[in-house]
């Protein structure tokens, strides 16, 4: 869909080569943005272009897989939690962090996605945070666990949501013009 286009220098634009034909793409991505906001088919609730960090982690199945899907999330969470200024995704910065220790077996990885989820839900209405609130993409497996198949649910849930939170962003990007 879109490029990687934040800010777009109108004359230094039209002075490269095939400059028509990038203006053009940039705006048809726009307008397609846009009229997916308008079908209900997109929610943007990120002012930055589609945040790039999703979750590639196999599902959790496992003790293995799941001390790597957690501290896979765990680094992507921050990264998105911390994401601001003009070339980041949030209006201002948000006051969550998961801060629990890497996963390394089944304790600290039912610790670590307990944290996980209360940051990542109370991100998601953060006030001033986002365009819009997100409440669609809200956590909701047990956090109150002690079971490998619990937290493999938990550890799902978490991959699943913030995946499809980190969509709600206009591929396109802004045009800033001087």
């Amino acid at each position: 869909m879109g490029r990687d286009l934040r800010k777009l220098d109108i004359q230094a634009l039209t002075a490269t080569s095939g400059a028509a034909d990038k203006l053009f793409d940039l705006l048809q991505n726009m307008r397609e943005d846009v009229v997916l906001a308008i079908s209900g088919d997109l929610t943007i609730y990120h002012k930055g272009l589609v945040d790039h960090h999703s979750i590639k982690s196999a599902n959790s199945s496992s003790l293995a897989t799941s001390i790597t899907l957690a501290n896979e999330l765990k680094a992507a969470i921050n990264l998105h939690l911390a994401s601001t200024g003009h070339q980041g995704v949030h209006m201002v910065a948000s006051a969550e962090t998961t801060a629990a220790a890497n996963a390394s077996n089944l304790a600290t990885g039912i610790t670590l996605a307990a944290e996980m989820k209360s940051d990542f839900n109370t991100h998601l209405t953060e006030s001033g945070v986002h365009m819009l609130n997100d409440s669609t993409n809200k956590v909701t497996a047990a956090h109150s666990i002690t079971l490998q198949s619990e937290l493999d649910a938990l550890l799902n849930d978490l991959k699943t949501q913030v995946n499809a939170h980190r969509l709600g962003s206009m591929s396109a990007g802004f045009i800033a013009v001087r």
